[in-house]
């Protein structure tokens, strides 16, 4: 559920200079998935120029990430903490 949206944002706003790759995923469960999930992938505009800044810098770099996935009732159901790599061309 949560494993391009994240590649798909940095991807579309550093261009084709860049090679981005979803590299792991650790999910916390906090209870169980019943009915509609729903969860919010935001990366601000300061966020990924850092991002481009030190990937530009070093030419390569591990970004961790988080999202949150709640239930209708907006109960949090788990934790999703990601990496992204992203790599200069």
């Amino acid at each position: 559920m949560t494993d391009p949206f994240f590649v798909f944002i940095i991807m579309m706003n550093l261009g084709k200079g860049y090679i981005v790759w979803d590299k792991s995923s650790n999910i916390n469960f906090r209870k169980p998935g019943v009915g509609t999930m729903s969860c919010r992938f935001e990366l601000s505009p300061s966020q990924l120029k850092e991002i481009k800044s030190k990937v530009d810098a070093v030419g390569k770099l591990d970004v961790p990430l988080k999202v949150h996935i709640y239930n209708a009732k907006k109960e949090l159901i788990c934790d999703v903490d990601k990496v992204v790599y992203v790599k200069k061309r």
